[in-house]
C-alpha cells in the first residue's frame, strides 16, 4: 500500500510526465519518428498525462502559485485566450492546441512545489540531463555514420523530412540543424557539469569526449545559431565559475577584470575553435576530392569508362549569404512588424500568423516571398508583437527583466555545493534565452529547447525563492533574538 502511494504521489509530482515529455519533443525533431502516427499518438498520452498532473496542480495551487513571476505567465495565457477569440475566423483547434501545450510548458515545467526541498528538483534535473545525454549521443553516432557513408535525402512522409548530409551542412538523425545544435550546445553544459561533480576519473574523461562530440556537430552543421549559443554559454559560464561567491569576493575590481578576462578568452575559444576546425576539415575535405577525381580520371583513361565520384561533402553555406547575412531573417522580423500594425493590441495570434497575412498583409514576406510560407518571424520578441500585441508584450516584459533579477541574486548568493548546479542552469536559460533573438524558441513552439528552458528555469527560480525564504526565516529569528 505504501509502496502504491507513493508511486502514485511520484507520478503526481511531475517527473514520469517530464520524462515522457522530454522523450516526445526529442522524437518530434527525429527523422526517423517526425511526422508518423506513433509520434501523434504519443502525444495525446503525453497530453492526457499532463492534463492529470494539472489538475492535481490546480487542486493544490497553494503549493506552486508561489513561484516567482508564475502571475505574469498566467496573464500571458489569458492574454493568448483574447488573442485566438478576437481572431477565431483564423482558426479555433490549432490556438486550442497551443494554448494546452503553453499550459503545460508553463504550469508543469516552470512552475514547482514549494514544499520540496531544492534537492528533489535536483535529482530529477539528473534524471532528464542523463536520458537527454544518451540521446544526443547515439543521435551524434547516426549522424557520423551518414556522414560517413555520404548518405542524405528525403523520409516520404505527410511533411517533408530531411536527414543526412545535405545543401553543405549535417542534418544526420535530426530534422532540423539549427534546432538540433542548440540542444548540442545544452549537452556540452550538461557534460560540463557532470566532469565538475563527479570524482571519478572515467566519468571525467567520457565527459570531455562528449563535448567533442556534441562540439563536432554545431561544425558540422555548420549552425550559426548554435555557434552564437555555444559562445554565450561558454562566456557566461566561464564568468560565473571565474567569481565564484563561495571562493573569492566577487565585489573586488580585480576579480571582476580577472573573470570578465577569463570569460572572452573562453568565449573567443569556442568561436575560433569551431571556425578553425571546420576550416581543418574543409580543407581535408577538398585536399581529398582532389586527389580521387585525378584517381578516376586516370581509371578513366585506362579503362574508357569513369567511376561514380563520392559527393562533395565539404561544410559551408556562404553561397548562402551573399546578398543577405541575416538569411532572410531581416525581412522575416520586418514581416512581424508589418502585421503587428494591422492588429496592434492584440496581435492576431502566434497559430494564425499565416492565415492572418494572406488576409490583412498579403504583399508581407511572411507569406509572399519564393519559398514559403513562414509560420513564425524567427524571433520570440516580433513573435509576441504579432501574436499578441502590446498587450502580449506588456505583460511579457516584467516577466522577463524580473526573471533575470531574480537570477542574478541567487547567483550571489552562497550556494556552496549547488553553485555549479546553479551556473550550469543558468548559462542553459541564458543560451536558449539567446537563440529566441533569432529562431522560434521558447514561448510558443513544443520543442526539447523549448522544453528545456521552461524547466531548467522552474528549477533556478525555486532554488532562488528557497533561498529567499531562508533569508526572511534568519532575520526573523534575528529579530526574535534581540526582543
Amino acid at each position: 500500500m505504501d509502496m502504491m502511494k507513493k508511486s502514485v504521489q511520484c507520478f503526481l509530482d511531475g517527473t514520469p510526465f517530464k520524462i515522457i515529455y522530454l522523450i516526445l519533443t526529442l522524437l518530434s525533431f527525429n527523422s526517423f519518428t517526425a511526422h508518423t502516427t506513433y509520434l501523434t499518438m504519443l502525444a495525446y498520452f503525453v497530453t492526457f498525462l499532463g492534463a492529470i498532473v494539472l489538475v492535481y496542480r490546480i487542486i493544490f495551487f497553494k503549493r506552486f502559485i508561489k513561484t516567482p513571476n508564475l502571475l505574469f505567465l498566467g496573464l500571458f495565457m489569458v492574454s493568448f485566450i483574447v488573442s485566438a477569440l478576437v481572431n477565431y475566423q483564423y482558426g479555433i483547434m490549432e490556438n486550442v492546441q497551443g494554448f494546452i501545450w503553453m499550459a503545460l510548458q508553463f504550469c508543469i515545467l516552470y512552475a514547482c512545489d514549494n514544499t520540496k526541498e531544492p534537492g528533489f528538483y535536483k535529482r530529477e534535473f539528473h534524471i532528464l540531463s542523463i536520458i537527454l545525454l544518451v540521446y544526443l549521443t547515439i543521435g551524434m553516432c547516426i549522424s557520423l555514420y551518414y556522414l560517413i557513408t555520404a548518405q542524405g535525402g528525403y523520409m516520404d512522409r505527410q511533411e517533408e523530412v530531411l536527414y543526412g548530409f545535405l545543401w553543405g551542412r549535417l542534418w544526420g538523425m535530426f530534422t532540423e540543424p539549427n534546432n538540433a545544435a542548440m540542444t548540442m550546445c545544452v549537452g556540452i553544459m550538461l557534460s560540463f557539469y557532470f566532469f565538475k561533480v563527479c570524482s571519478k576519473v572515467w566519468i571525467k574523461i567520457g565527459c570531455w569526449v562528449l563535448i567533442g562530440l556534441y562540439a563536432s556537430y554545431i561544425m558540422l552543421s555548420d549552425s550559426r545559431t548554435g555557434l552564437m549559443c555555444l559562445v554565450i554559454e561558454s562566456f557566461v559560464m566561464a564568468y560565473l565559475l571565474a567569481i565564484n561567491p563561495n571562493k573569492r569576493n566577487w565585489k573586488k575590481f580585480s576579480t571582476q577584470a580577472i573573470a570578465i578576462g577569463i570569460a572572452v578568452l573562453v568565449g573567443a575559444g569556442s568561436f575560433f575553435g569551431i571556425s578553425f576546425a571546420k576550416k581543418g576539415y574543409n580543407a581535408v575535405q577538398t585536399a581529398f576530392l582532389t586527389s580521387q577525381n585525378q584517381t578516376i580520371g586516370n581509371d578513366s583513361d585506362k579503362s574508357g569508362s569513369a567511376s561514380r565520384p563520392r559527393p562533395d561533402l565539404t561544410i559551408g553555406r556562404e553561397q548562402d549569404l551573399v546578398n543577405d547575412f541575416s538569411n532572410r531573417r531581416f525581412d522575416l522580423w520586418k514581416s512581424g512588424i508589418e502585421l503587428f500594425q494591422t492588429s496592434p493590441v492584440f496581435g492576431v495570434g502566434f497559430r494564425n500568423i499565416v492565415p492572418a497575412a494572406k488576409d490583412k498583409a498579403p504583399d508581407t514576406y511572411a507569406v509572399n516571398n519564393d519559398q514559403t510560407d513562414y509560420e513564425s518571424f524567427h524571433n520570440m520578441f516580433v513573435d509576441i508583437l504579432a501574436s499578441q500585441g502590446i498587450v502580449g508584450a506588456v505583460i511579457i516584459a516584467p516577466f522577463i527583466i524580473l526573471t533575470l533579477v531574480w537570477l542574478v541574486c541567487v547567483i550571489i548568493k552562497k550556494l556552496n555545493k549547488d553553485y555549479v548546479y546553479v551556473v550550469t542552469l543558468f548559462s542553459t536559460i541564458i543560451s536558449i534565452g539567446a537563440s529566441g533573438f533569432v529562431s522560434p524558441d521558447i514561448f510558443y513552439v513544443n520543442t526539447q529547447n523549448a522544453f528545456l528552458f521552461w524547466t531548467f528555469l522552474g528549477y533556478a527560480m525555486h532554488i532562488a525563492y528557497k533561498k529567499r525564504e531562508e533569508q526572511k526565516q534568519l532575520k526573523r529569528e534575528i529579530v526574535k533574538d534581540t526582543l
